[in-house]
């Protein structure tokens, strides 16, 4: 996928700032985008994951998602019917394309309701309005209160 400027659409001397690419040339007419973003506070995960996403040939998203998170609820095999929100943390990943896996990091928004029943190898399903791709966890790092 071509990265373009949010604001004009240029391919070239880009920066990635506030969660989208910026050209130089925008960044100087527009100095206020040039004030540093603060630090989020540490993320601590509740667990690791592989991370599967479908082609969009086989109902997956037609758009890759992109570092620095991705929001969206999963569907654990084994815990209930219901979904879990949480946000997938993607290091030392550009993004992930439909088709494509990463190991990536997994925060729940409510961990303390299920987490102590997470289990390596344990399989779950991504979902988007649909399910658009599935994974495993690798590493299960919920600490119980």
């Amino acid at each position: 996928m071509l990265k373009q400027c949010l604001l004009c659409d240029t391919p070239e001397g880009l920066q990635f700032k506030w969660s989208a690419f910026f050209c130089d040339e925008c960044l100087q007419r527009h100095p206020e985008m040039l004030v540093e973003e603060k630090a989020p506070a540490p993320v601590i995960p509740d667990a690791e994951a592989r991370i599967y996403l479908y082609p969009t040939q086989e109902n997956g998203r037609k758009t890759p998602i992109y570092p620095p998170f991705y929001s969206c609820p999963l569907k654990i095999e084994g815990i209930d019917d219901s979904y879990h929100d949480c946000r997938i943390y993607m290091h030392d990943v550009e993004e992930i394309a439909p088709g494509g896996s990463a190991i990536v990091s997994i925060k729940f928004l409510c961990p303390e309701l299920f987490a102590y029943r997470l289990v390596i190898g344990q399989k779950f399903k991504i979902n988007e309005h649909h399910f658009i791709g599935e994974g495993e966890f690798t590493k299960v790092l919920y600490k119980t209160p």
